[in-house]
């Protein structure tokens, strides 16, 4: 799993980049993200979102708290409790906007 650039954290001594690590003080943020994750278990994504982003303003650097929430995230199985199927929904929009736009032509 690969972090995006924008969430690397590190910095540059005499011309080398030089990786930031989360060391085990940072510990208590990773539980606090998990129990986020855990919590928001069945509820809608931005919920998710919402509570992760409330994390950013706990005092940590904010590239820390989103790359270890993409991490988790990444591991997450993201789904619909509605079972429509994408197809037939496209079609019967494009009939109604069909329909509609000959209506009006007419």
């Amino acid at each position: 799993m690969t972090l995006p650039l924008d969430l690397l954290r590190f910095r540059r001594r005499k011309g080398i980049v030089v990786p930031l690590y989360a060391d085990e003080t940072k510990l208590s943020l990773a539980k606090t993200l998990i129990s986020i994750f855990e919590d928001n278990l069945g509820k809608k994504y931005r919920e998710l979102k919402e509570s992760l982003d409330s994390c950013e303003d706990l005092g940590y650097d904010y590239k820390l708290v989103r790359g270890l929430g993409f991490m988790l995230e990444q591991r997450c199985k993201l789904g619909s409790k509605i079972s429509l199927n994408p197809v037939e929904v496209r079609r019967a929009v494009f009939e109604e906007v069909g329909n509609r736009v000959l209506s009006r032509m007419y």
